[in-house]
């Protein structure tokens, strides 16, 4: 049996509701995570795809919820990525589907 995998990589940066920048720790992204409430925006600056080596792109596309340049309150935002991963689970293309975001300093 041969494993597919697929690695996705949401990169963000976020805007503040009502709160200055100063208070939002940039270096510590654990930090930073716990700082971000429902309300906070984050936008999606980046996506990379990578692992895939048969499935063609236009296919996994197809099953993203997220897509680059979205502007979407927090709450939504991780709703979305697990939706994406369901997405991509059940077309049975893939045994491994990984998530990855980081926010962008």
């Amino acid at each position: 049996m041969r494993f597919t995998r697929i690695f996705l990589f949401f990169a963000f940066a976020f805007s503040f509701a009502g709160r200055s920048a100063e208070s939002f720790p940039l270096n510590h992204s654990s930090e930073a995570d716990t700082l971000l409430t429902d309300n906070d925006t984050i936008i999606i600056s980046q996506l990379i795809i990578t692992g895939n080596q048969v499935t063609r792109m236009s296919i996994i596309q197809r099953e993203l919820v997220i897509h680059e340049l979205d502007t979407l309150p927090r709450i939504v935002f991780e709703r979305a990525i697990e939706r994406t991963k369901e997405n991509l689970m059940n077309t049975n293309l893939f045994n491994f589907v990984t998530i990855q975001h980081q926010k962008l300093s």
